[in-house]
């Protein structure tokens, strides 16, 4: 599972659904996806990716799923997403500067918070595949300009 709508980068590793391990990258998204593929690719055998694919970061969800899509396609790995919320709920989003993405009553806001929350993200025990989109598409919430 990958988590990365901002520096850093999380991902975890579960198997049979169990996790087994977790690691953070805090490095530039580009040089945080080069670890990520070059340890998984050393360490494990891939078989499906589960991501956050937004709302957050643009340039780093825009990255992120480029990279993610184009790993699938050429190593043939399913790939699937579940929204930012799904997996951080009750958690502001980085967007940008001071702005955040949060989440009330099921609709998403875009909001401008002064002092910059501290939400490290927590991998679940068991992977749930259920809340994960078998077909994933970016999930861009930008403001109108």
């Amino acid at each position: 599972m990958i988590f990365c709508v901002h520096s850093p980068l999380y991902y975890g590793i579960y198997k049979d659904k169990k996790l087994d391990s977790t690691y953070t990258l805090s490095e530039k998204t580009s040089r945080a996806l080069l670890q990520l593929y070059t340890h998984t690719k050393k360490e494990y055998k891939i078989q499906n990716i589960y991501y956050a694919n937004g709302p957050g970061n643009l340039s780093t969800l825009k990255l992120l799923h480029t990279f993610l899509h184009t790993w699938a396609l050429i190593e043939d790995i399913g790939l699937f997403a579940a929204d930012s919320f799904t997996l951080m709920p009750n958690a502001p989003i980085y967007a940008f500067g001071n702005k955040y993405f949060v989440k009330n009553d099921e609709k998403i806001e875009f909001v401008a918070l002064d002092m910059t929350p501290q939400c490290a993200f927590l991998f679940p025990q068991i992977l749930n595949p259920a809340l994960f989109d078998k077909k994933p598409e970016p999930f861009y919430v930008l403001p109108a300009i």
